[in-house]
């Protein structure tokens, strides 16, 4: 990943470097912004676009690879949780939040997964009932909740993941690839809050439960978002 700025960059990225638990998730990135630039990043799930951004905005640090501002090399000692109201007070708009005709394409990374099996977001006051009806006759159901279930479903297999929303983002993907080889005709999930520490986590659900589309369609897209930015170029 790498672009040529036209006028001196504002920001310099060079030989950004990020892997978790032994897999790379960023290897070498290089990127110039230049101040009145707009950029898009675009790549599958576990393409690296939201690490590189969270390195950008102080969130994570890189493993290697250094971080430029205005020719100065800086150095972020205090890396903080970056707020929707704070990316948007920076960059302007920010679009967020996946629409219902949006496609869902399995991850090829381990930190980053949509699950095969069909997946429904439910209100948060109708998952045991949801559940329940789901299982009747034996159907084996899946369910990823912030809570325990109400009473013991026998062909329903249940996680709990709490109810803080950095625990919860960071088990997402590790909790929706094991109920997704649990054998399961269904996975169910409840709702989350509507706070805004929760936005990232509702965004990615929403993409887990969006219509799957097959690798043909999938590529054909990639195919037609790189003519675009070829033309753009």
């Amino acid at each position: 990943m790498s672009t040529t700025a036209t006028r001196a960059p504002t920001i310099s990225v060079r030989g950004i470097g990020k892997s978790y638990s032994g897999v790379t998730v960023l290897h070498d990135i290089d990127l110039d912004i230049a101040a009145g630039e707009v950029h898009g990043l675009v790549g599958e799930n576990g393409a690296g676009k939201s690490t590189l951004l969270k390195i950008l905005g102080g969130a994570i640090r890189a493993d290697h690879g250094t971080l430029s501002f205005d020719g100065e090399q800086v150095r972020l000692l205090r890396p903080g949780f970056v707020t929707y109201s704070q990316l948007k007070e920076v960059v302007g708009d920010v679009i967020v939040g996946a629409g219902a005709a949006t496609p869902r394409v399995p991850g090829n990374k381990i930190s980053h997964y949509a699950p095969m099996t069909p997946m429904s977001i439910v209100p948060v006051d109708e998952i045991d009932k949801r559940a329940e009806q789901a299982s009747e006759g034996g159907r084996r159901v899946a369910v990823l909740a912030q809570r325990l279930p109400l009473k013991t479903y026998p062909s329903v297999t249940w996680i709990n993941a709490g109810r803080r929303a950095d625990a919860y983002a960071h088990d997402l993907y590790s909790n929706l690839r094991a109920l997704d080889k649990a054998g399961c005709e269904q996975i169910l999930v409840q709702d989350v809050p509507s706070e805004e520490k929760w936005t990232a986590v509702r965004d990615r659900l929403a993409r887990g439960a969006a219509p799957s589309v097959g690798i043909g369609d999938y590529l054909q897209a990639m195919r037609l978002i790189d003519r675009a930015y070829q033309e753009a170029a």
